[in-house]
């Protein structure tokens, strides 16, 4: 358990061999984290999670060792770490550093491995494109191309690798934390620094309230701040969770998790999640509820209690030695793309002078910016749109409008027996159109980001306004020549194959007895 500090530890800053690294004696378990400034976020859409299989081949150069070490790759970072005595801390960080230069001798066959490795761990649905709120709301770039992470693993090339480890595994883009000072010896002898070029927070390609069916487990409610001010943010996270926990789990049991998070895109923009898990049969009303909620906050801000209690609580979350460590580690990834945080003791200082009135100014940005996504399947369309309509919440189709049908080209209509029965396809050179019961849809040619075939003939589209669609040929009459026909025709940089790869992996070794 972690202790209490009578004060915040203090946060030495330092650098070893050019790389940036922060060090606060915290009394916790002695970890010592080499980040590396880029995730899924930094890549383009085709190369988005490749960052995972240079995690793994980083650590199988790592070799096995007697103490606690791992690896993490995420949105935002990729990260090595080690759990052990000052001389354990020297030889791991000396590995990695060995490894990430071996990167650049990468060939196709170091790949098969490791990336049969991350098909166990992701599974086999893993590799295919899916929505998520990010991606609802920024499109498959930057933010929002977790959704697509890992849908080109079994294209990637090791030419592909060693390019992306050249871009950004060097000493220009890493940082260094530990929870104890720095041992004697410590070298990041890393390949050497080069400038590093991000690409600007994508636009968001959704910018009214809405809400969303996904197939995405529980109930996440999001919106975008751009206030200035970090400390009032984070404040005021602090109050929604709070105020969604009093009227949801505590009074009435319809919910146990109200898991609140910021993403932080710039000083001054932050996307705020809140993750719900309510039972089918209550899901309606919980959504009623939690809108209500934000609509209070956003008019009227928190009550003088509401402000106060979660102002305590805050204030002893800021005394943990967890969330010191936690906050070591924020500053020094953050840091690495431009981000200042503000210090614990800064955020102690500012908690006082937030009022009611800062905190409301929040959540009117979060309420304008409402995205509400719901699981697939739960609740049927009609009554979403009548209950949260009456909140002022339009469904996303609503929001982007419908498509108009198509003239021309070449109409394909789903086989009678199959899933796609009573669906019309319609070919044309520049674009594809679905139509169904419930409207019509287009995919324009020029707004696809990524098109993949798998060993079924399915092609996967992914378009930049974050639709993915899983289009079986099959599954509608004489559909094949045309299809592929439009395939063929989109950019050779979007297209990709599903399959390439998995087919020509080398059997599994037998297992050692």
């Amino acid at each position: 358990m972690s202790r209490t500090p009578d004060r915040t530890a203090t946060v030495t800053w330092t650098e070893v061999d050019g790389v940036p690294a922060v060090w606060a004696d915290l009394g916790v378990d002695p970890v010592t984290t080499l980040f590396f400034g880029v995730g899924f976020e930094d890549m383009a859409p085709r190369a988005a999670g490749i960052t995972h299989l240079i995690e793994h081949l980083v650590m199988r150069r790592v070799g096995r060792v007697r103490y606690t070490v791992n690896a993490e790759s995420t949105l935002r970072s990729t990260s090595f770490f080690v759990v052990g005595t000052p001389d354990q801390t020297v030889d791991f960080m000396a590995r990695v550093c060995a490894a990430v230069h071996d990167l650049s001798g990468i060939g196709d066959d170091d790949l098969h491995a490791e990336r049969r490795t991350i098909l166990t761990e992701i599974g086999e649905p893993g590799v295919y494109a899916a929505i998520d709120p990010l991606c609802l709301r920024f499109g498959p770039r930057g933010v929002g191309a977790q959704a697509v992470a890992h849908a080109c693993l079994l294209d990637w090339t090791a030419a592909d690798v060693r390019a992306a480890a050249e871009a950004w595994f060097h000493a220009g883009n890493a940082a260094l934390t530990s929870t104890r000072p720095l041992p004697e010896g410590l070298r990041l002898e890393l390949p050497a620094a080069r400038v590093v070029e991000r690409e600007p927070v994508p636009v968001p390609v959704l910018d009214a309230p809405a809400w969303a069916q996904l197939p995405f487990p529980g109930v996440q409610v999001s919106g975008r701040s751009l206030v200035s001010d970090g400390p009032t943010r984070q404040l005021t996270a602090f109050v929604l969770s709070d105020a969604l926990t009093q009227s949801l789990r505590s009074s009435t049991g319809d919910v146990y998790d109200v898991a609140t998070s910021g993403l932080l895109l710039a000083d001054d923009d932050e996307v705020i999640l809140v993750d719900l898990d309510p039972e089918p049969d209550r899901l309606v009303d919980v959504l009623e509820r939690a809108l209500r909620v934000v609509s209070r906050l956003a008019t009227d801000g928190p009550s003088t209690e509401e402000l106060e209690y979660t102002r305590d609580v805050a204030e002893h979350e800021l005394g943990l030695a967890s969330t010191q460590a936690s906050w070591l580690e924020a500053q020094a990834s953050l840091r690495l793309r431009g981000i200042t945080i503000p210090s614990i003791d800064e955020l102690r200082t500012a908690l006082p002078r937030i009022g009611p009135d800062d905190v409301r100014r929040v959540m009117a940005d979060l309420r304008d910016s409402l995205l509400l996504v719901v699981p697939a399947g739960v609740v049927g369309v009609d009554t979403l749109h009548e209950r949260l309509g009456a909140a002022g919440l339009r469904s996303i189709d609503e929001v982007r409008g419908s498509d108009a049908r198509p003239r021309g080209g070449r109409r394909l209509r789903g086989k009678p027996w199959g899933p796609a029965r009573g669906v019309t396809l319609t070919v044309l050179p520049d674009r594809l159109a679905i139509e169904d019961s419930a409207g019509a849809y287009t995919i324009r040619a020029e707004d696809v980001v990524l098109a993949g075939t798998d060993k079924d003939g399915d092609h996967e589209l992914v378009t930049g306004h974050g639709d993915v669609w899983l289009l079986s040929p099959q599954h509608f009459l004489s559909a094949g020549k045309a299809v592929t026909g439009f395939i063929d025709g989109l950019p050779a940089a979007v297209r990709y194959r599903k399959s390439r790869a998995q087919d020509n992996l080398p059997p599994a070794p037998e297992p050692v007895a």
